[in-house]
């Protein structure tokens, strides 16, 4: 999973995004994703740098963003 991948939000604790699909963005300085499971949790990836923290799924309708102070879960998965 990297950048500008088409990804698809999976498990949500907000069900009303539960299907969003759109292209990833992240300001992350290193992006890293379980390549086995093509998937992650926001928690493992906000783990990785704490200082450059916005993640974001975004398409012609709207976006979904999110970072280390977001107050819900979110998994993704390549699609």
């Amino acid at each position: 999973m990297k950048p500008l991948d088409t990804v698809k939000i999976t498990k949500s604790s907000k069900p009303e995004y539960l299907g969003f699909v759109g292209k990833l963005y992240t300001n992350l300085k290193c992006f890293h994703a379980n390549a086995n499971a093509n998937i992650f949790s926001m928690v493992e990836i906000l783990q990785i740098d704490k200082n450059e923290t916005c993640v974001g799924i975004i398409n012609e309708k709207g976006a979904f963003w999110w970072t280390k102070n977001s107050d819900f879960d979110v998994e993704i998965a390549v699609v």
